[in-house]
């Protein structure tokens, strides 16, 4: 007995075929994403970073979804690059954030200071 593809309906190998290219497809979308957060995380730019964060979580989802439809070295591949792009930009989030802490503490400081300038004027 020798079976025939349904009409309309691409066969196993086709399908696989299909399904691999669609996964390469959505790792290269995520990891662009990802590329592009660091970009404008190194140019301080996280209005930028927040939205494709955004967009990023969805292709996540979708990616874990594909993965454990069909468990995939690609995918643990292109997931460990993703997690090395990442800890690059908690990095920076973190470097922000302590420039963030010393310009606010310089600010509070220079305004106490004006504060007693002012107190002592006649």
């Amino acid at each position: 007995m020798h079976l025939v593809p349904s009409p309309g309906r691409p066969d196993p190998v086709t399908s696989l075929e299909i399904h691999k290219r669609r996964q390469r497809v959505q790792l290269a979308r995520l990891l662009q994403i990802t590329e592009k957060m660091l970009e404008c995380a190194q140019d301080n730019d996280w209005l930028a970073v927040e939205e494709l964060e955004t967009l990023r979580k969805g292709e996540l989802d979708a990616c874990f979804e594909m993965q454990q439809q069909s468990p995939s070295l690609l995918i643990a591949e292109a997931l460990a690059t993703l997690l090395y792009l990442n800890d690059q930009i908690v990095a920076l989030v973190k470097l922000a954030r302590d420039d963030l802490v010393v310009n606010h503490n310089t600010m509070a400081r220079n305004k106490s200071l004006i504060d007693l300038y002012e107190d002592e004027l006649p």
